[in-house]
């Protein structure tokens, strides 16, 4: 589904680049892949109040978000699992994650050249995060007990998961 929204995003920005450049009509740049009735719904969507609502309320979320990272279109456990393929198998701290995931790459290959050189953070937030466990723990997110937030099953939502957004009533 992610696959099909990112296209249709992408569909988009082409069909506005073109029109801007070639002042042609909506009709006219229907791609030929895409059926006319497809077509013409996409334009009543991308022209409806509740798309253009939808953009805008988007658009001013993104420009509040603190912590940006730097994994790319490639999800974080395949972040791990390439840094636990370089390690012999052995799972990585969440905090290694974290410094992967949200540092510039080139800071990364300078400090494995130098290990004295600072990493640079993608952002001021995620320099915070990455220096909040100051103890050495392998992992910053464990309960006081050391273990994480997983439950029995090892879903996330078990129900000995803590809840951190739990109202005190």
């Amino acid at each position: 589904m992610n696959t099909c929204k990112r296209l249709i995003s992408d569909e988009k920005d082409r069909f506005k680049n073109k029109k801007a450049k070639t002042g042609l009509s909506d009709e006219q740049l229907c791609p030929s892949y895409f059926h006319p009735n497809f077509w013409d719904g996409l334009l009543k969507f991308w022209n409806s109040d509740a798309y253009k609502h939808h953009v805008e309320v988007g658009s001013k979320y993104r420009q509040k978000v603190n912590t940006s990272h730097s994994a790319g279109t490639k999800a974080f456990e395949a972040h791990e699992m390439g840094i636990m393929e370089k390690n012999n198998g052995k799972k990585p701290p969440l905090l290694k994650v974290w410094e992967r995931t949200h540092t510039i790459a080139a800071s990364r290959r300078v400090r494995e050249a130098d290990a004295t050189k600072p990493l640079v953070f993608t952002s001021p937030h995620a320099m915070e995060i990455a220096r909040f466990d100051e103890n050495g723990s392998d992992d910053v997110w464990a309960d006081d007990d050391g273990s994480d937030d997983a439950g029995e099953d090892g879903d996330v939502g078990g129900d000995n998961a803590r809840n951190d957004y739990a109202s005190d009533e």
